[in-house]
């Protein structure tokens, strides 16, 4: 992100593209009930709105893949008028829109979540297509459809860092420990992530990278400060390591998109979560900012 605090704040409310349905209402609720575009101003922030509009495809996989066509021009727009796009979401499988949209082959991921999203349809049991966002960011499935996304390329596995993930299915325990993606596992609580282990992935990926696309699952987040969706465990991560990651990040290299991803309101009725949530947003972007000055 550039030291101009130029905010393109794009709204993407969909789950398995239906809009406003579970983890689709999560950014409808932090852009409403959690006020979220008015914390980013009154911290400084010059915030434009967008949002991706309904998809017309009759499948599932084809609204996923429509989405992030339109959210890929959207980010690049963005950035070609010199702000810095954020992505709220329902799921995780905006990655490949907002890879799109970075623009350019020398991408990197930081991606924090509890879960690696890295199952393919030969490994996955549930045919969740948003646990395998991961994967196809980093080219293992889905390939034809990624490629139709305007900018997509997919990322080497070598050039993408997993922070946080505690929560790992067989299959997918496989496939990272025979793949390249970086993990730096989580499950101790607040406070106890090996930052040093995430800095030392990242001066690895510097010289392959121009820039990186920053993803923040809100499941990375421990349940003590709240539940953010239904797939939440314990042994997550605290705001002040959400900080300490960002700023380890942006210390060495763009942040070209950030998505914030996979709150669903359902799951916290009291909206003890919310707070927190809108909380760990902004300290990802100032974080960002402050490093890029």
């Amino acid at each position: 992100m550039s030291s101009v605090s130029r905010l393109t704040l794009i709204s993407v409310p969909f789950h398995l593209g239906v809009r406003g349905v579970g983890m689709g209402g999560g950014p409808l609720a932090l852009l409403d009930e959690g006020a979220l575009p008015a914390r980013l101003r009154v911290a400084g922030h010059d915030v434009e709105m967008a949002e991706v509009g309904e998809p017309s495809g009759e499948s599932e996989i084809a609204r996923v893949f429509e989405i992030d066509c339109e959210l890929a021009e959207a980010i690049s727009g963005a950035r070609a008028r010199g702000q810095d796009p954020l992505i709220i979401s329902g799921n995780c499988n905006v990655c490949l829109g907002a890879i799109g949209g970075a623009g350019g082959e020398r991408l990197g991921i930081v991606w924090l979540d509890a879960h690696p999203d890295f199952h393919t349809p030969e490994t996955t049991d549930s045919g969740f297509l948003d646990g395998m966002g991961l994967a196809i960011a980093t080219g293992a499935c889905w390939r034809t459809l990624a490629g139709t996304i305007p900018g997509f390329h997919a990322v080497e596995e070598r050039d993408a860092i997993l922070v946080g993930v505690r929560d790992i299915d067989p299959a997918e325990r496989k496939r990272l420990d025979s793949g390249e993606v970086s993990v730096i596992e989580g499950g101790g609580g607040p406070g106890s992530l090996p930052i040093g282990d995430l800095r030392a992935s990242l001066d690895d990926i510097m010289p392959r990278v121009d820039g990186v696309y920053l993803h923040l699952d809100l499941d990375s987040l421990d349940p003590s400060l709240g539940r953010a969706n239904e797939y939440a465990t314990d042994g997550g991560l605290g705001v002040d390591d959400v900080r300490a990651v960002v700023s380890a990040v942006a210390e060495r290299v763009p942040v070209r998109a950030a998505s914030f991803t996979a709150y669903n309101p359902d799951v916290d009725p009291e909206r003890e979560f919310l707070a927190t949530a809108v909380d760990a947003i902004e300290v990802a972007v100032q974080a960002s900012l402050a490093a890029s000055r």
